[in-house]
């Protein structure tokens, strides 16, 4: 969200507005990195309820997150 845009509540309209659009008897999932305060609370406001948290988890080489890989859960 641009810096001139926030503080007006847009998130949170734009959240109650998805579930508008979803039937009630279908699921709605959104996702925010949980240091996002703001969005968060733009959630939190919409209706939506937290059911978990997960880390992102990346190597350092040279003091630089690797990025372009990436670890299954099969057990490598």
């Amino acid at each position: 969200m641009p810096e001139a845009a926030r503080g007006y509540g847009l998130g949170r309209r734009l959240a109650e507005a998805a579930r508008r659009l979803v039937p009630a008897d279908r699921p709605l999932r959104a996702q925010v990195a949980p240091a996002n305060a703001a969005g968060v609370r733009a959630l939190l406001a919409a209706g939506f309820t937290p059911v978990g948290a997960e880390a992102l988890l990346v190597t350092r080489e040279s003091g630089t997150p690797d990025t372009g890989r990436t670890m299954g859960t099969g057990g490598e």
